[in-house]
C-alpha cells in the first residue's frame, strides 16, 4: 500500500498537469501604425500538444532539440485558431517572435496596418483538445479596453473600434 501511495505521488510530480485549460490574448490596436499587435499566453504543454496532433512531431520548444519549422507552424497554428476579419476578410499575421516563462509560452503576432472601424475575433484556440478551454482575450482600442470570453459554445464575437 505505501510503495503504491509513493508511486503515486513520485508520478505525479514527475509529471504536473495544471488542471484549468487557459489562454489570455492581449490584442492592442497600436494608435501610431495602426496595426494590431497580438500576444497569445499558452501553457506550454498545451501548445505542444494542439502542434503535435498536426505534425505528428515533438516540437520540442525551448530546447535544443526544438524544430526549426517551430515559429511557422506557431504562425500557421493562430491563423487558423485566432482569425481576425475586417470586412469578411482574414487579416495575415506575421511572426514577430515567442518567449517562455517558466510553463508558459507567449507567442507575438502583427497584423498588416488596417483602418477599418470593426472587427470579428474567431477564437478556437486548443477547442481541439479540450473541452472545458477558456480563452480570455483583452482588447486594447485607442480609447476603449474591452475583455472577451470565448469557449467551444462561443468561438465568435465582434467590437466596433472607436
Amino acid at each position: 500500500m505505501w510503495l503504491t501511495y509513493l508511486l503515486f505521488w513520485a508520478n505525479a510530480l514527475a509529471h504536473p498537469t495544471h488542471p484549468v485549460h487557459l489562454t489570455v490574448t492581449d490584442l492592442t490596436l497600436n494608435p501610431k501604425t495602426s496595426v494590431f499587435q497580438v500576444s497569445t499566453k499558452f501553457f506550454l504543454d498545451d501548445i505542444e500538444l494542439a502542434l503535435k496532433k498536426q505534425t505528428k512531431k515533438d516540437l520540442n520548444i525551448g530546447t535544443k532539440q526544438e524544430l526549426p519549422q517551430t515559429n511557422e507552424l506557431l504562425l500557421d497554428y493562430m491563423a487558423k485558431h485566432l482569425v481576425l476579419e475586417q470586412k469578411n476578410m482574414p487579416l495575415k499575421y506575421k511572426f514577430v517572435g515567442k518567449e517562455i516563462e517558466d510553463e508558459t509560452l507567449w507567442v507575438y503576432l502583427e497584423t498588416p496596418k488596417t483602418a477599418q472601424k470593426s472587427l470579428q475575433i474567431t477564437n478556437r484556440i486548443l477547442i481541439e483538445c479540450y473541452g472545458d478551454q477558456l480563452n480570455l482575450l483583452h482588447f486594447v482600442g485607442k480609447n476603449q479596453k474591452k475583455t472577451f470570453k470565448f469557449s467551444s459554445e462561443n468561438t465568435t464575437q465582434s467590437v466596433v473600434i472607436k
